[in-house]
């Protein structure tokens, strides 16, 4: 039987890949040192196989910071342009009516800030897949057996493999036979219609259905007077087995011979087994020879033949095999087969050749070996060195009349290396059903004992096995995978990270503890056992963040650390925000990225964002682009912020006029003084909505984005001016006696209800908002102003908008309605329940339009090295900045809160505020040298409401630790081997490594204040060479120097007092 057409053993074979895969997760996630993680694919194409006429369906992935067009050529000829924002713009459907290679190309053109780099992609493609119906005899006869042959041609013909399924009865179902050719009996005369369905082996597939009919018709009757018609001869008996020395070969059909000397030779058409190894019908002729003088075996020809069992693709192309001649007991070698370049076995590749031997059993049942050599993952290495090679093991298959046979194997390798992680143990083992030979591959150890024991059913078939590595920090971190299958079906699963102690911390904060879970899921009983744990940024009532799910390492490759990425479900203050990663690396940085996606009740976001963790200063920002709604108003792309206090969503309600400062430069007092020109700009308003996990509170249209916090008014017909209407020296106190802050309207103090609110808006304000608080729930309102103006809450909605002139918006979550308006009449204004409201106005509050911040700066670098940043900056009451540095995967707090003075012949703002000015020296953050940025982030709150980027800086590039100075080597009394070292500067701490004339190969992890080493037993007749090197922080080495101590010399180096020895 060809194994592709089992499918249950098909299922176990990608069982097998899928778990293959599972157990070398870890390794197959670390990229080797050789090479560089895999950059996505620009370009792509639905069917990389394709055929003539076949409908492709291209779609690119090139991006841009900005618009730009996306033009399509096929084979150098444009096909169309459109904007790459436009629906489509991204993909190309075409159709190629000529076989060959046709190149594909998607550019990005009229980019308004650059174009992407194009990108292309060539297919070939081959003919159209096509296929006949033969029968013999033609036409067909009553009550006998007619051969139906299928033959085909074009497809993806690369391994000549097709697959076949007929439908002789004409029922629509393709379920009487899957071999190339069927031999069907029709009782009666007549008409019939038979099909066959062929495949080939494209990804997806291509099919073809043949359809042809049959003429089944009774032999003509003989003409008076004629000679009867002879009785047609008998079919001669049919050979289905050839069996000689080592070799038994079987086909479905039937074998005829054609030669008898020098010796026997058969033919067939149809499907063969040689020792159990399927050869597909494809339309080719197998010849089997009996031994001769030439071939005391035998031989076995056929051409365009394929072996394939299960997953593994062996060989492909022509035969011509002399096969081994002995007797039962007996093992020769067929051949050795070239291992095509796709060859794998449980996922992994197959390396050199594969050897294929045959033999008999002691009881004479034939059989089939293939033993071969797989390559573990491309990250395995024999040692931690870049130049290290790769690591293989030996695996091998068996087959014989009952199929593939796996007689135990087991791939295991201890003590080798991903990158600089030290794979402890890595195990993947089969062992057939009712196999006692072989033990199992089990689950790591954990405190001394298996991390789970499951039950065993030695009566299926069991896939086992696991992977332990160890991270290279300091607390040498050991994470583990293990797994099983046992009759198809996922027997056990797990893994775990230990070795971490009580809290200790990946990077300042940030506390991985064990991490951990085990499933026995067959045979019974099932068992389960967990340990999880991710926390950020501790404080006394709990984390502020905390991930649980995923990891991932990855290890230092190139300039870039090692990373550990932890994923899973995001919450804040308990408080689920969405889905996301975050990623540690060895500078000490925080990476974090979120899908995020929160509802609340009046508003919700959604979208993607990234940004940094800070744990040094208990804060996170995370930023992108995100989609901010108000129940009720359509939305909108917002700018959207999510911090470690809270979120922030900002639309757009119109457009106002401003004279805003550009054109920073230095002022006449030189560095730190600030001169500038001012432009006029039209700036859209932004308000939306603002909401604290502390208070879990959302504050709609003030509080939020341009607009200060709502603070209350007297609420009767003459109340006091906006802060931002009244001169720059009475402004504060005059709100000071006039207002009281109300950042919660529940908790206010409720005042009688009054029939009418009124507030009095002065001339030249731009926008305000007012917020009136219901006695039950958000109050339906009548808004009043001069001139007529009017505005109502609208009876079967919460929202009302006129875009440029007014929002409206009901809050249940607090029982308030809120009003923006944009340029309003100067005086009063009133409030009162509208028609049929249920709910009274009781209180006014108020929150009036912001300034914009002004944010403006420059960077040098100063004589010792370091980078100096000057601020200049107005903001808003109540808001406070922060200096940020921020560079690829670098984010890094400059100075938590500025405080500035009153900067140096510097003239107003046009608005009148005076600028405040501040001046920071500081040092560059470690990491990758490049360009960097200094931001300005203005925050309310802890929320961030602006940023800015001031200046840049180039970075240097980072260095490894110098070599150390001369080493002192001295033997002591006690028979040890003293090293002593200098200090290195760049170093955190120091790697020591001595090989020894006994045969003792020894290393040494040094902290930072060590100078020296001590190993052990080391006499005056062991010659020993002893190399030391500084490591920098992210684990890597500088140069080595060494130190040699000849047999029976007591010192080498210079010779000083010894300082004590750290090891």
């Amino acid at each position: 039987m060809d194994v592709r057409r089992e499918p249950s053993l098909a299922w176990r074979w990608s069982l097998g890949a899928a778990l293959a895969l599972l157990l070398l997760l870890l390794a197959s996630a670390i990229p080797s040192q050789a090479g560089a993680q895999a950059a996505p694919v620009p370009l792509s194409v639905n069917q990389p196989e394709p055929v003539v006429g076949e409908i492709l369906t291209f779609t690119t992935g090139i991006t841009s910071d900005c618009d730009f067009d996306v033009r399509w050529t096929v084979d150098g000829v444009v096909s169309k342009t459109a904007l790459a924002s436009s629906p489509g713009a991204r993909e190309l459907k075409v159709a190629f009516d000529t076989v060959g290679p046709h190149t594909v190309e998607a550019s990005g053109i009229n980019g308004t800030c650059g174009t992407p780099t194009p990108a292309s992609l060539t297919v070939t493609v081959d003919p159209a897949l096509v296929g006949t119906i033969t029968a013999t005899p033609d036409p067909a006869r009553p009550g006998r057996p007619v051969r139906l042959a299928a033959t085909q041609a074009g497809g993806n013909d690369t391994n000549t493999s097709y697959f076949y399924a007929w439908d002789t009865d004409d029922d629509g179902q393709f379920d009487d036979s899957t071999d190339r050719t069927v031999t069907p009996t029709y009782p009666t005369a007549g008409p019939r219609t038979v099909r066959v369905r062929i495949r080939d082996t494209a990804d997806p597939v291509h099919e073809t259905v043949v359809t042809r009919t049959l003429d089944v018709t009774e032999p003509a009757a003989p003409a008076p007077g004629a000679p009867p018609v002879p009785e047609p001869a008998p079919e001669p008996p049919c050979t289905k087995r050839l069996a000689f020395e080592l070799t038994e070969v079987t086909t479905t059909g039937c074998f005829t011979q054609v030669a008898a000397s020098p010796s026997a030779r058969w033919e067939t058409t149809d499907g063969v087994r040689l020792n159990g190894i399927p050869f597909p019908d494809f339309g080719q002729r197998f010849q089997v020879t009996f031994p001769d003088a030439a071939h005391p075996g035998g031989r076995f020809v056929t051409q365009d033949a394929a072996i394939r069992l299960g997953a593994l693709d062996a060989f492909s192309g022509d035969i011509d095999f002399s096969l081994p001649e002995g007797d039962a007991g007996d093992e020769g070698t067929v051949a050795t087969l070239a291992v095509p370049s796709r060859a794998q076995l449980f996922g992994l590749k197959v390396r050199g050749s594969i050897a294929l031997r045959i033999g008999l059993t002691a009881g004479g049942r034939p059989y089939a070996t293939l033993p071969m050599n797989i390559e573990l993952p491309g990250s395995f290495r024999s040692s931690p060195a870049t130049e290290a090679g790769s690591v293989t093991g030996a695996a091998s298959l068996r087959v014989d009349d009952s199929g593939i046979r796996y007689d135990g194997l087991k791939i295991q390798a201890k003590n080798v290396w991903l990158g600089r992680i030290k794979v402890v143990e890595t195990c993947f083992s089969f062992v057939p059903s009712g196999g006692q030979s072989l033990e199992a591959c089990k689950a790591p150890d954990l405190d001394g004992e298996p991390y789970i024991t499951c039950e065993t059913d030695t009566g299926t078939d069991r896939w086992d096995g696991n992977a332990v590595i160890q991270l290279p920090t300091a607390s040498e971190t050991k994470l583990a995978a293990f797994g099983g299958l046992a009759d198809g079906r996922v027997s056990k699963l797990g893994g775990f990270v230990d070795d971490l102690g009580t809290s200790v911390p990946i990077v300042p904060g940030v506390f991985l503890n064990r991490v951990g879970v085990g499933l026995c899921l067959s045979p019974p009983p099932f068992k389960l056992r967990g340990d999880v744990g991710v926390a950020a940024l501790p404080t006394p009532k709990g984390p502020i963040l905390g991930v649980n799910g995923r990891f991932l390492y990855t290890d230092a490759n190139g300039r870039d650390p090692w990373t550990l990425l932890v994923g899973g479900n995001v919450k804040v203050f308990d408080e689920e925000v969405g889905s996301g990663d975050v990623t540690f690396n060895a500078w000490g940085d925080v990476d974090f990225d979120l899908k995020a996606k929160l509802d609340f009740e009046i508003a919700s976001i959604e979208g993607t964002a990234n940004g940094w963790i800070e744990p040094r200063n208990d804060l996170f920002n995370v930023e992108g682009s995100l989609k901010g709604c108000i129940t009720g108003l359509p939305c909108a792309t917002a700018r959207g912020l999510i911090s470690s206090s809270g979120v922030v969503g900002c639309l757009d309600l119109g457009t106002l006029v401003f004279y805003e400062p550009v054109n920073a430069r230095t002022g006449s007092f030189g560095f730190g003084s600030i001169s500038f020109s001012t432009r006029r700009v039209e700036v859209p308003i932004k308000g939306g909505f603002g909401y604290t996990f502390a208070t879990k509170k959302v504050d709609l249209l003030g509080g939020s984005c341009d607009f200060g916090p709502y603070k209350a008014t007297r609420g009767g017909p003459a109340t006091s001016r906006a802060a931002g209407d009244l001169p720059a020296s009475t402004r504060s106190s005059t709100v000071d006696a006039a207002t009281t802050t109300s950042t919660d309207p529940a908790a206010a103090t409720t005042r009688p209800a009054t029939k009418v609110l009124s507030e009095d808006i002065s001339k030249g304000t731009k926008a305000v908002t007012l917020r009136v608080v219901g006695s039950d729930g958000p109050p339906k309102v009548v808004v009043r102003g001069p001139g007529g103006a009017t505005i109502t809450s609208p009876a079967a909605t919460g929202t009302a908008q006129v875009k440029g002139r007014y929002t409206l918006v009901e809050n249940a979550t607090d029982g308030t309605t809120s009003i923006v308006l944009i340029r309003p009449a100067a005086g009063v204004w009133t409030v009162e329940a509208a028609p049929g409201s249920t709910s009274a106005p009781t209180r006014l509050d108020r929150a009036d339009l912001e300034a914009p911040s002004v944010l403006l700066g420059q960077v040098r670098k100063t004589r010792t090295g370091r980078q100096q940043v000057t601020l200049a900056y107005a903001v808003a009451e109540g808001t406070s900045v922060r200096l940020t540095e921020r560079g690829p995967k670098i984010g890094r707090t400059i100075v938590a809160s500025v405080k500035g003075v009153p900067c140096r012949s510097t003239r107003r703002l046009p608005d009148g505020r005076r600028l405040m000015c501040v001046t920071k020296t500081f040092k560059s953050s470690r990491g990758p040298g490049g360009r960097r940025t200094v931001q300005a982030v203005v925050t309310r709150k802890g929320i961030a409401v602006t940023k800015e980027i001031i200046g840049s800086f180039v970075a240097p590039r980072e260095t490894l630790p110098a070599q150390p100075g001369r080493l002192r080597a001295r033997r002591v009394k006690s028979g040890a081997l003293v090293v002593v070292f200098p200090k290195v500067a760049g170093a955190s701490r120091y790697s020591a490594t001595a090989v020894l004339s006994d045969g003792r190969r020894l290393g040494f992890d040094l902290g930072p204040k060590c100078r020296a080493v001590r190993i052990p037993r080391v006499p005056k007749g062991v010659r020993a060479t002893v190399k030391v090197a500084g490591v920098r922080y992210d684990t890597r080495p500088g140069r080595y120097r060494q130190v040699i101590m000849t047999k029976n010399s007591v010192t080498a180096g210079p010779f000083r007092k010894l300082p004590y020895p750290c090891r």
